[in-house]
């Protein structure tokens, strides 16, 4: 995701992305403009990148740059996003494709499909669900009205399930914290092949990337568990329901929150 420039109010998702501003962090200092921006327009190939900075899309401290030129701690960069001359995308999910299961002035519940991001990532710049939450909720031009949800954890874009998303600053921070102290309980159904014996139990092996699938997708390896932290290393208490092949899983270690 693209980070909030110091200072600046939240985006606007509801619209489609006219500029980014970029402040130069120290990871960055002395890199070559375009592979620093390569960082940021992830959803950008490195040609697409130079044309920006070719045509003039792109300014350092205010002022054109070559794609050589090396960028210091402190400066900043703006990037005008030209608009595309064919049909625009829609910038958010349309209302029939989520659910929602709860709404009230604290948070919203919503019952994600699958195939559906929940925020931007990579080259998913639009479609995601934090971008139908800002197209129900934000109301930049009335700050009295003006929400600007922010999501109390995630799920895979692969999953469907229940996302919660705040809708209140003091509520985002109260539930936010029983994440981080795990005190949040989920549980997952899965779809599986066979039925293991016993029926009931804990799975405790480690996790590693599948061997040559960039998106890193988990695979569980019964003979040689990969080592990692403690904290990290996921256990489910599982059960079958007879006849179906249906699992349950309960996590026993919080899964990743947003913040």
């Amino acid at each position: 995701m693209i980070p909030r420039f110091p200072g600046d109010p939240p985006k606007d998702l509801s619209r489609p992305l006219e500029e980014v501003k970029i402040l130069v962090d120290k990871p960055l200092d002395g890199a070559r403009l375009d592979r620093a921006l390569v960082r940021f327009l992830t959803w950008r190939s490195r040609n697409s990148i130079h044309r920006l900075i070719r045509d003039g899309h792109v300014l350092l401290e205010g002022r054109r740059a070559r794609p050589a030129t090396k960028v210091r701690m402190g400066e900043v960069l703006r990037i005008k996003i030209p608009k595309r001359p064919e049909p625009q995308a829609p910038v958010a999910p349309d209302d029939t494709d989520i659910h929602i299961l709860h709404e009230d002035r604290y948070m919203i519940a919503v019952d994600k499909p699958p195939g559906l991001a929940v925020h931007p990532a990579g080259r998913r710049v639009h479609g995601t669900l934090i971008h139908f939450l800002h197209t129900r909720y934000r109301r930049p031009q009335d700050p009295d009205h003006d929400v600007v949800p922010r999501l109390l954890h995630r799920i895979d874009r692969e999953t469907s399930g229940v996302v919660m998303a705040s809708l209140h600053e003091d509520f985002h921070s109260q539930v936010a914290r029983q994440f981080e102290d795990r005190k949040v309980q989920k549980t997952y159904l899965a779809v599986v092949h066979g039925c293991p014996e016993p029926v009931t139990g804990l799975i405790d092996l480690g996790i590693e990337n599948h061997l040559g699938d960039a998106r890193a997708v988990p695979q569980i390896h019964e003979n040689h568990a990969t080592v990692v932290p403690p904290a990290q290393n996921p256990a489910h208490q599982y059960d079958f329901f007879s006849n179906i092949f249906r699992a349950q899983l309960t996590a026993t270690v919080s899964s990743s929150h947003v913040s």
